[in-house]
């Protein structure tokens, strides 16, 4: 099992863990108002909730019950400070392997004798940010700098944050909704164990080397991450950067975000 992550904070809101039954990616998320001291509360988060999904889920046939349980776990330690993160986790045994993902992080799985990787996302975060970002180009094709196309976009983005854990809005994990309601909104996918070569997590800052940049594809990407060439990630998101600082040639929301990776090999040690 192999984890990577980077960060270009001074603290970082990822947070990945693999043991030898189970993976998980963790990306944190400050609230819409934040305050001073709600970057460590939300690395904080993300770091203790990594550490007690470690500790509680094992079962595959009860993914669901054993992260609201670690969910809960965290809820109680960290206390209600507006924090969520998304959730991307494989747990398997000897028959079975369970995909849970809830938010922007994806699950990817390759599968044996097989040369494509299937790709496990939350539905309702396909294309969440379509509408925003599209009135970012629209405003740079009209010739609107950057920094006001993106501010344009703003009020969409924290109508959708603002929206999150409600009815009608999308769900996420949080350190303020009770873990058996986030629980129960958590997409859930089975795979036989033995038809599954290897199971990779990761979050959003990882995953643009593929969704954003084309620059790899998913396996190509978790080749270089079990080969231990993380630094060779870091570098494609420090050259996209440096060449577009803006984002005025590929929107995005956000700047040299935090980017992890947690690997499993079921059948392996």
């Amino acid at each position: 099992m192999v984890t990577y992550t980077h960060s270009w904070k001074p603290r970082n809101q990822d947070a990945v863990i693999a043991t030898s039954r189970m993976i998980t990616a963790i990306d944190g998320c400050s609230p819409i108002s934040s305050a001073d001291g709600s970057a460590e509360r939300v690395s904080d988060f993300a770091a203790t909730f990594a550490e007690n999904l470690a500790a509680a889920v094992s079962d595959p046939d009860d993914v669901r019950g054993e992260i609201a349980t670690a969910l809960r776990t965290t809820q109680n330690r960290c206390g209600d400070h507006g924090v969520t993160a998304t959730l991307a986790l494989a747990v398997w045994d000897a028959e079975n392997l369970a995909v849970a993902v809830i938010g922007d992080s994806p699950v990817v799985i390759e599968l044996a004798g097989e040369h494509t990787a299937v790709i496990i996302t939350d539905p309702a975060y396909d294309g969440h940010e379509d509408a925003a970002l599209t009135r970012v180009r629209e405003a740079l094709d009209q010739g609107l700098p950057a920094s006001r196309a993106y501010t344009s976009a703003r009020p969409l983005l924290a109508a959708d944050r603002a929206a999150r854990n409600t009815r009608g809005g999308r769900w996420i994990i949080s350190d303020f909704t009770p873990a058996e309601d986030i629980a129960a909104r958590i997409t859930v996918r089975t795979f036989p164990t033995g038809s599954v070569s290897r199971v990779s997590a990761c979050t959003d800052g990882m995953s643009r080397i593929v969704e954003l940049l084309g620059a790899l594809t998913y396996p190509e990407l978790f080749d270089r991450v079990q080969a231990g060439a993380g630094d060779e990630l870091v570098s494609i998101i420090d050259e996209l950067e440096d060449d577009d600082p803006e984002g005025a040639r590929l929107p995005r929301f956000s700047r040299r975000d935090d980017m992890s990776a947690a690997i499993g090999v079921p059948g392996t040690t």
